[in-house]
């Protein structure tokens, strides 16, 4: 039996949607050491790089608009690395990890704005 590190089996999905993720090149220094990036952080893409990292308010550079959700813990502290992110499903708002200035509203307003196939969906607690 195979066995991974880093899998999390809480639930993150919050629909019948599918959730379809692809690999992208996540920020070096996104995180900081022994902190990595936790699945289920909403992410942004950097327009100049094309990579990807945690969606903050007051980013500039194309982050501060979410774009995708992390699916598998992932440690960029040291180097840029690929980790798989997911464009497309239904997520449960509380497992959700918000960037500085995020909220579900936020977030889900910017998502529907672009026509995302995202959607953060408030659920409340979640055992």
């Amino acid at each position: 039996m195979t066995v991974y590190a880093a899998f999390n089996p809480t639930s993150l999905r919050a629909g019948d949607a599918s959730m379809l993720s692809d690999p992208v090149t996540i920020l070096s220094g996104s995180n900081t050491t022994g902190n990595p990036l936790q699945r289920s952080t909403i992410l942004g893409k950097i327009t100049a790089s094309g990579k990807y990292t945690v969606s903050t308010t007051a980013a500039s550079d194309g982050s501060q608009n979410p774009i995708g959700v992390l699916a598998a813990e992932t440690d960029a502290s040291a180097g840029d690395v690929v980790a798989p992110v997911y464009f497309c499903g239904e997520f449960a708002d509380v497992r959700c990890v918000f960037g500085a200035g995020h909220s579900q509203p936020t977030v889900e307003a910017i998502l529907r704005a672009t026509n995302s196939s995202i959607y953060i969906r408030k659920v409340g607690a979640v055992a």
